[in-house]
């Protein structure tokens, strides 16, 4: 019988919670493991998990389950098997910079482009960018998702010519909001290039993976011969069956393309929680690795924070540091837990990873590591309808076609009974989340580890959420012209004005007895132009991006046309507002044909507006 992965772990925890456990007992470690996993991978359809928990001087578990391919029957197996390790690849980044500053060749507060020669950051705000800036993802850049994968491994280039050809906008000024950024760390990888005078593959194989011994880790894509028979292949599930489907190339290798094996990445927690080293072998010293695992961005002083490289994921009285990574098919988290002088690493082959994942560490700190979850006291000191409203990530693109994905996943806030404030939204899951205030602007959801924060502006009104799950994305308070309600009404409403038109104008025109003045003509056939443009756009979009996937992978040539058609529609819209004028002044035309008429040119003007607001010109 199949068990639901949330009434397996409530059972467990309430077994567990009168029990000391000692997490170094292998025997039921290992058990333990076992059924969260197993339970979990079967209610998700997780093709093939990687899991590893490791002291600082012994691997207490290292396993695999499931498959790295179904078709060949290949088992997953710990020591061999390579998974996709995502933006955990970017601590491979953060390291050689510690490294560098260690020897005196960088300063961590400098501004960047005192480092970059091939690459120059526009001075937009006075404040500088400095490396500092790029660990914390705090430099202000928007965010780019366009062919941040691909299926082409030619799409791998010298990151110099990337960025050249890629620089994002500068949208804030650097140390304020923290916008996880991809484009950042990637700026970081070429410093260490221009600093070392080495490529980043060549910097990290003989300073890193070579120093420790991780031989099974490859920084190609694919990886090539004998660990390319070893890669364990990326699943998803439709129809009831699992799917194999292609390698994602990351162009940007160093902020996400590292392939490796748990026996790998497990002397590299190894290498964290022994301060630098790992059996004799060092490659940083105590000092720098203290400093690498210290605080340096913080939005609030009660939440979790960013370190340098690392972030701050604290919860069940144990300060807890890491990282997690996602590829479409891939995802793992690294995770380090300094004073209990334990780490785990888990990776996933299949798109539901991510649930296995949580899950996973949840289990593993509610058994371990059981902190109280009693009711949290109540403050109520704060107006909660000054906090109520909208929010939105900051992490999304301000000059092409994905900055609609800022009204995709807004999260609601609104107060709720009993004093409490009531959060919902898809990002946070499927019930809303109830949350009540501790302390000043701090609320603690009752029953659980989660703890939110506001902010607010001149006025006294929130303008910004912080999560303390999410300590490296801000959320900030949408504004009206971009609240979801307003938009939905405007596309809805210029798309039934435009099928009227469509239908209605058209059928008049084979059907009409009379003749319609030219002023009226021509205004019609202006609007009866940009409905079609708007309906030949709508389903041109429908029929080329099915999913993010889509995007991610670049804009194709057919979505380029479509997305084309704006500027006519632009064109036709100024054409609608001209022709309007000779009909507003029509005197054979009847108040009530002018209010229809008025109906329609704002329907045009607003639907040009919404175009040109979310960039849905520009690629």
């Amino acid at each position: 019988m199949k068990i639901p992965i949330s009434a397996f772990l409530s059972t467990l925890l309430i077994s567990q919670i009168a029990l000391a456990v000692n997490i170094h007992d292998t025997e039921t470690l290992e058990a333990f493991v076992d059924g969260v996993i197993q339970t979990s991978m079967e209610e998700h359809h997780v093709a093939g998990v990687v899991v590893s928990i490791t002291t600082p001087d012994k691997v207490l578990v290292s396993k695999g389950y499931g498959f790295a391919d179904l078709d060949k029957q290949i088992r997953v197996d710990p020591e061999k098997t390579l998974f996709r390790i995502g933006s955990v690849s970017k601590l491979f980044i953060w390291l050689p910079l510690m490294q560098l500053m260690e020897q005196g060749k960088l300063d961590l507060h400098t501004d960047i482009n005192q480092y970059l020669t091939s690459l120059k950051i526009p001075q937009t705000f006075k404040k500088p960018i400095t490396i500092a800036n790029l660990m914390t993802h705090t430099p202000g850049f928007e965010d780019n998702l366009i062919a941040l994968f691909s299926k082409d491994a030619g799409a791998v280039r010298p990151l110099a010519d990337l960025l050249v050809d890629d620089v994002p906008l500068r949208v804030r000024p650097p140390g304020e909001y923290a916008g996880y950024s991809n484009h950042g760390a990637a700026i970081a990888a070429l410093i260490v290039e221009e600093i070392s005078r080495q490529s980043w593959s060549d910097y990290v194989t003989e300073n890193i993976l070579s120093p420790l011994g991780m031989d099974s880790t490859s920084l190609e894509q694919p990886p090539s011969g004998e660990l390319h028979d070893r890669m364990s292949l990326g699943y998803s599930f439709e129809s009831g069956r699992f799917q194999a489907r292609d390698f994602e190339i990351v162009p940007m290798a160093p902020v996400g393309g590292i392939s490796s094996t748990a026996k790998d990445m497990t002397r590299y927690l190894r290498m964290f929680l022994n301060s630098g080293m790992v059996d004799g072998t060092r490659i940083i010293d105590e000092s720098t690795s203290q400093q690498m695992q210290s605080s340096l961005f913080r939005p609030t002083p009660e939440l979790n924070g960013t370190m340098h490289g690392l972030y701050e994921i604290s919860s069940h009285g144990q300060t807890i540091i890491g990282h997690g990574g996602d590829t479409l098919w891939f995802h793992s988290e690294f995770v380090i837990l300094p004073k209990a002088g334990i780490g785990f690493y888990i990776s996933t082959n299949s798109v539901n990873g991510p649930k296995v994942r949580k899950a996973f560490r949840q289990a593993l700190l509610n058994r371990y590591f059981p902190a109280s979850q009693g009711m949290p006291e109540s403050f109520a000191n704060t107006d909660l309808s000054l906090l109520a409203g909208d929010y939105s990530s900051i992490r999304y693109s301000h000059s092409d076609l994905t900055k609609i994905s800022k009204i995709a996943t807004p999260v609601n806030v609104m107060p709720g009974e009993n004093g409490e404030l009531v959060l919902s939204g898809t990002v946070l899951g499927e019930y809303p989340q109830y949350f009540r205030e501790t302390s000043p602007l701090i609320f603690k959801r009752t029953g659980y580890e989660d703890t939110i924060s506001f902010e607010l502006d001149a006025s006294g009104t929130a303008s910004h959420l912080y999560f303390n799950e999410f300590p490296i994305i801000a959320f900030e308070r949408m504004s009206g012209v971009e609240s979801v309600a307003l938009n939905l009404f405007l596309v809805f409403l210029s798309l039934i004005l435009f099928g009227w038109i469509l239908v209605v104008w058209t059928a008049q025109h084979f059907l009409r007895k009379t003749v319609v003045e030219a002023p009226v003509a021509r205004f019609r056939l202006v609007a009866w132009l940009v409905a079609l443009s708007a309906y030949l756009q709508l389903f041109g979009l429908a029929s080329n991006i099915s999913s993010a996937s889509d995007i991610v992978f670049g804009v194709s040539g057919a979505t380029k046309i479509v997305l084309s058609i704006s500027y006519l529609i632009f064109l036709l819209t100024l054409g609608t507002i001209w022709r309007s004028v000779a009909v507003m002044l029509n005197t054979n035309t009847t108040t009530i044909e002018k209010t229809g008429y008025a109906m329609v040119l704002a329907s045009t003007v607003s639907f040009s507006w919404l175009l040109f607001y979310w960039r849905m010109f520009t690629w």
